[in-house]
Parts: structure tokens; sequence; C-alpha cells
């Protein structure tokens, strides 16, 4: 028997931080709808529950999640639970996998070795 309760009514709320880059590069290269569908997705579904919403990632980039906006944007992003924070890493319309994937992994590469 199911009491119609669902996990994402039970998630506290999530705050959203984003990496520099994503303010200053990712943001301004998307068209102002492109923009809206984002932030009305994170806004929806990633402050709400964004493992539920989200689909891990494998390989190198294990410990993120991917969310698919629409037919062509993604977010990626990290889920640090102990702060009930998402941290936005990329967003992009979706360009060949081997470029989109790389450029991403160079990123997260230069901000470790930053660290």
């Amino acid at each position: 028997m199911s009491l119609g309760i669902t996990m994402r009514g039970l998630n506290p709320s999530y705050s959203v931080l984003y990496l520099e880059s994503v303010i200053h590069s990712d943001i301004p290269s998307l068209n102002a709808e492109e923009r809206e569908k984002i932030r009305m997705s994170i806004e929806d579904k990633l402050k709400s529950d964004p493992v539920g919403y989200g689909v891990p990632l494998r390989y190198s980039f294990q410990g993120h999640r991917r969310l698919r906006v629409g037919e062509d944007l993604l977010v990626i992003y990290r889920i640090e639970p102990v702060e009930a924070r998402v941290i936005v890493i990329a967003l992009r319309n979706i360009r060949p996998k081997g470029e989109y994937f790389k450029s991403i992994l160079a990123r997260e590469l230069k901000l470790f070795k930053a660290a």
C-alpha cells in the first residue's frame, strides 16, 4: 500500500553554487531562451532533488551528475550532501560527445591542480 509520499517531498532544499568559469564563460555563451530553460530546471529540479533528477556520470567523471534540459542542453554538477549544496561545473549545448567531455575534464584538472 502506497501512502503517496515521495522522496522529493522529504529532501531539504539545496543551495546552488556556480564555478566562476560557469559564470564568466558558460552562461554568456548561451542565448536568453537557453539560460531561462536552465535556470528553471535548476530551480525546479536541482534545488529540490539533485540525486533523483540527475544521472550519475562514470569513469573520469565519477562523483559528478548530469541533468539534461530539453534536447540539447546539459548541466554538469556535483552534490555536497553534508552542506546540502549543488555545485554547477558546466552548462552547455551538447557538442560532439568527445569534445564536450574533454573540455570539462580539462577544466576539472586545472581546478584540482590549483587547489
